[in-house]
């Protein structure tokens, strides 16, 4: 998994999220809701309303738009260029839909919550 800084500086704040899956330059699935933080819990789940299959080989690309009023939202900044779990192995790359200097190391998303066939991470 990946950890993360802190997402609101101080204090709480609701923020909204659209989260979206690509395949290739196909959107696949999309996500909106509120949620609520504060500078202790950090970070907050975002889930889509039905599972997503992934096939193996395939290029996929989540981006997230974050909306706060006013607070200043954080990266995390020890993203892993890889991470492999029930012998299934998600590699991350730098992503051509990055407008905000995301990269492998550095970014919004702090952990993807997948479940694989066989059993559980």
């Amino acid at each position: 998994t990946r950890r993360s800084s802190d997402l609101v500086h101080k204090g709480s704040t609701t923020l909204q999220a659209t989260v979206r899956l690509y395949r290739g330059g196909s959107l696949i699935k999309e996500t909106t809701g509120s949620y609520y933080t504060t500078s202790s819990v950090k970070t907050f789940e975002v889930r889509f309303s039905q599972g997503i299959s992934l096939r193996a080989g395939v290029l996929y690309t989540a981006t997230s738009q974050l909306t706060t009023n006013g607070h200043q939202t954080h990266a995390h900044s020890d993203g892993m260029p890889s991470i492999s779990c029930a012998g299934i192995t998600v590699t991350f790359g730098k992503s051509s839909k990055d407008s905000n200097g995301s990269s492998v190391s550095v970014g919004q998303i702090p952990a993807l919550i997948f479940r694989p066939p066989t059993s559980h991470c």
